[in-house]
């Protein structure tokens, strides 16, 4: 601390200590708190003073020195949480309330912004203001006849702030601020500052459903959607944004009456605002609506520019990227959306950022083709992007970013799988072809680039990365692999059968006094035992024909007659 600064605050202590008026020491107090950089607040604070202030305050009749000594008050109250805190510990919140009432408006001015600095510094400060009435005592002073413009300024901002901060106050405490605020937009629609205020206000409410009831039931909601959401204003624009984002996030009734405001449009024009923080706060709005009902999907998709606006932020900071995908995947629940982003490319999208994203965006990613893939293959498309992604996807698999979604990894795997079995990714590439009319010449050089890519591949699965491979295809449980596997046991079950039948077909040459071959005339000859035959090889193709037709003419002779 500045030992000069120091003496100088004790200095005053002294002398509000002494008799006579008080009046040129506080003022020379409050210019010291009242300097731009470094006031000594914290000095003040340790002398004492503010106790020796409100004590002066609270048994002066001098309006001059009750307006200097709640001056000193606030701009102590302008500080730190634990220099507010101070204050409120020594009577500061009784104080202010106390000359809020005051018939005169500068020192009612003076006190209100003292309890607005207070209600703004925490949401703890703010509830201990509110639950000494503030509420009811500041409105009270809108009745003062003849109000300053910029005291109703003041007023409106302490409003505002008795709203603002979480966790949020108590509705019931702050709810008739909601109509004093949205009266306030149109009483003084042409004073930036309390329009301004009185948003930021509403906007801090608007979290919470009841408060949106009340937005809608007081008419409040719907003008600010059809007054300032066009505004060119950034002062009242974000506020009018953040509050038709809040009621998006609210019960699909109030999403309805959103929609009924023509909202949608003006939010997809802000896809693409200069300003970074338009971009998100629009995207996340509509990912909201998104995840409503297909009544108010079907109407974002039917938006002119919707998707072009939408995927114009596929090149942005990597916040705004993360809402453009919300806005994709939340509606894809809904097959008119999966329809509808298909159609517009929106897989070649997913997988571009699939390489750039971090694991949140490749989450919602992920999560978003998972739904695409189902749709693909439950109505059996095509899509020639898809070609490749299976080993794409495992090889994604095995990088760090990606360890935590093996199971969302191994689903797409399976539906990849799935739409590979059902469209190899030759008889896409020819689709392709066929749809865009190439002629024969482009069409041979294209399976044959296509055709060497396959020959690479085979020739990869034969170095050392065929182990790692195939651990990958167990971790994903390959259905493929497994079906491939079950067919080779049947097919050695049937080579077995057939192994056997030529052994009994020898041995019926050998044994023709076998009961097995001696039928009766009475009925056919019954089958060999397969079971307890044994094959036997030779090498002479010649003995092998004897046999055999020994065989056949043994089992006519045991056939029964006629």
């Amino acid at each position: 601390m500045d030992t000069q600064i120091i003496d100088q605050v004790n200095l005053c202590k002294e002398k509000l200590s002494q008799e006579g008026s008080p009046l040129e020491v506080i003022i020379e107090l409050r210019k010291m708190t009242s300097k731009e950089i470094n006031p000594p607040l914290q000095e003040i604070i340790q002398s004492d003073i503010c106790i020796q202030l409100i004590a002066i305050v609270n048994n002066t009749t001098s309006n001059e020195i009750i307006m200097e000594s709640l001056w000193i008050l606030t701009n102590v109250c302008s500080g730190s949480t634990l220099q507010t805190q101070y204050i409120i510990n020594i009577g500061g919140i009784t104080t202010f309330l106390k000359y809020v009432s005051h018939e005169s408006e500068d020192i009612m001015a003076q006190a209100l912004w003292g309890l607005g600095n207070i209600a703004g510094d925490s949401s703890t400060s703010r509830d201990l203001v509110l639950q000494q009435d503030a509420v009811t005592i500041v409105l009270k002073q809108l009745e003062r006849k003849d109000i300053k413009i910029v005291n109703q300024r003041t007023i409106v901002w302490v409003i505002s702030n008795f709203c603002r901060g979480k966790p949020q106050p108590k509705y019931e405490m702050v709810r008739p601020c909601v109509f004093y605020l949205g009266k306030a937009l149109d009483k003084y629609k042409n004073d930036q500052e309390i329009i301004a205020d009185s948003l930021w206000g509403i906007n801090y409410l608007s979290e919470t459903e009841q408060a949106v009831d009340d937005l809608i039931n007081y008419g409040i909601l719907q003008n600010i959607c059809n007054h300032f959401l066009n505004s060119n204003k950034n002062t009242t624009l974000t506020p009018a944004v953040r509050i038709i984002g809040n009621v998006a996030t609210s019960k699909d009734n109030h999403v309805d009456i959103l929609l009924q405001q023509n909202i949608l449009q003006p939010m997809i024009q802000l896809f693409v605002h200069d300003k970074k923080a338009y971009r998100k706060e629009s995207l996340w709005t509509i990912s909201n609506i998104m995840a409503g009902t297909s009544t108010q999907i079907q109407k974002v998709l039917e938006q002119p520019n919707f998707y072009q606006n939408l995927i114009s932020n596929r090149n942005q900071q990597q916040d705004v990227r993360k809402e453009m995908l919300y806005v994709i995947s939340n509606g894809l629940s809904n097959s008119s959306a999966c329809s509808f982003f298909l159609k517009n490319g929106v897989l070649e999208v997913l997988f571009e950022q699939l390489e750039v994203g971090d694991s949140k965006m490749n989450m919602v990613i992920l999560e978003g083709l998972q739904l695409l893939l189902k749709y693909i293959n439950k109505h059996k498309q095509v899509f020639p992007v898809l070609n490749g992604k299976l080993q794409h996807l495992k090889d994604a698999a095995k990088e760090y970013l990606f360890s935590n979604m093996t199971d969302k990894l191994k689903e797409i795997y399976k539906l990849l799988r799935a739409y590979e079995k059902r469209n190899p990714p030759v008889d896409a590439i020819n689709s392709q072809l066929e749809s865009l009319k190439i002629d024969e010449n482009q069409q041979n050089q294209i399976k044959s680039s296509y055709e060497t890519i396959e020959d690479d591949e085979e020739d990869a699965d034969e170095d050392d990365q065929e182990d790692e491979d195939e651990d990958m295809d167990e971790e994903f449980e390959d259905q493929e692999d497994i079906e491939e596997e079950e067919e080779e046991n049947c097919q050695q079950q049937n080579n077995g059968y057939k192994q056997k039948l030529q052994g009994a077909n020898a041995i019926g040459n050998q044994e023709q006094e076998s009961p097995y071959i001696q039928g009766a005339a009475a009925g056919p000859a019954a089958p060999p035992n397969l079971d307890q035959l044994e094959f036997q090889f030779t090498d002479e193709q010649q003995q092998q024909q004897q046999q055999q037709q020994q065989y056949i003419q043994a089992q006519a002779a045991a056939a029964p007659g006629p």
